[in-house]
């Protein structure tokens, strides 16, 4: 066979192996070396080559993906009573269960939802002027299930003409909702009894006043205390002296109407507020209250009860009316205990 002559290599070319004792091409140490760099530096070589071949990065995620990730539900909604929804997302049906597409196809309508007592309050509030600027409502809707959820419902009107629409979020704020009410009652309920506290009475008297200021409608204060409960709590124990108050607050509430309000403004001492009744009908509901305290024993203990009763006259402040009540009940107390007294 001829033999051919070695090709020459080009001028300043490196071997692809090198004899130890050579220098690295990179970082020029004496070292042994390979396609003219030592490993340290065709390792690095090496990795950023498989850097370039990597997979490429995760696509972004598409819009739709987004809005799913939304923490309620988007809605596009006529802006009346009915609340028909041009758009709405698949949230909807985890808040109510009924499925998007019953409101899309217009079988649904937000405004059903509504619960009874709240739609007038969410009408009025989407017809006002204000609303155009954005409305921010919380109500109550019924699910499918005929549960009762709250939802805060914040969104703006869009469009002009005939084509307008709300555009807004729903989320649901039935845990939150609960909580704040929670709170709300312990700032304005006395612990042990349930009945509504001083700060309470406080606040509904200076309303009710003004209301009969302006109105003349008739209002009446009783005040009711425990004839001698020290001694209760002395013989019997605090615990039982407790379990008599938690009775005797449950006969007041029985003995008067919802709208009424019983209230503890200390120890063994309560205030009855009676909307619309006058002194000689407050009289009367007083005396009835004082039995059905000393008709069976409160808390497994007899005990009784003498109360104070005042009219509303006019120009009353909350505490002259008060006050007048209050006298009542002491001149009950110093006429024996166990009676009623009314202020003249």
């Amino acid at each position: 066979m001829p033999h051919h002559a070695p090709r020459p290599r080009p001028s300043g070319a490196r071997p692809l192996t090198q004899a130890a004792g050579g220098r690295c091409g990179v970082c020029e140490r004496a070292v042994a070396l390979v396609a003219g760099m030592c490993a340290d530096c065709r390792a690095r070589m090496l990795s950023g080559l498989g850097m370039r071949h990597a997979a490429p990065a995760a696509a972004p995620p598409r819009r739709a993906d987004l809005v799913d990730r939304i923490p309620g539900v988007l809605y596009r909604a006529s802006p009346d009573r009915q609340r028909r929804l041009s758009y709405v997302t698949d949230a909807i049906a985890a808040l109510c269960g009924i499925a998007a597409p019953e409101f899309r196809a217009g079988r649904q309508a937000l405004g059903r939802l509504i619960h009874a007592d709240d739609r007038d309050r969410v009408a009025d509030a989407l017809a006002a002027p204000t609303a155009a600027a954005g409305y921010d409502l919380q109500y109550r809707i019924t699910t499918a299930t005929d549960q009762v959820r709250w939802v805060s419902d914040r969104g703006r009107r869009t469009g002009s003409g005939s084509l307008v629409w709300d555009e807004g979020l729903l989320l649901d704020v039935t845990d939150s909702r609960a909580e704040l009410e929670r709170l709300l009652h312990e700032t304005r309920h006395d612990p042990l009894t349930g009945a509504a506290n001083r700060r309470a009475l406080t606040e509904r008297l200076e309303e009710e006043c003004a209301r009969a200021e302006r109105s003349g409608q008739p209002l009446c204060a009783l005040c009711v205390d425990a004839d001698h409960f020290k001694a209760v709590n002395d013989t019997h124990g605090h615990d039982t002296g407790d379990r008599v108050l938690v009775d005797i607050a449950a006969r007041l509430q029985q003995a008067v109407r919802r709208y009424d309000m019983v209230a503890r403004v200390g120890g063994e001492e309560f205030t009855v507020l009676l909307i619309g009744i006058g002194t000689e009908e407050g009289a009367v509901l007083a005396e009835r209250i004082r039995e059905a305290i000393a008709g069976s024993p409160c808390g497994g203990v007899a005990v009784t009860a003498s109360v104070g009763c005042a009219g509303w006259r006019a120009g009353d402040t909350p505490e002259a009316l008060v006050k007048r009540a209050d006298e009542a009940l002491y001149a009950a107390k110093a006429a024996g205990r166990n009676r009623v007294v009314a202020a003249g």
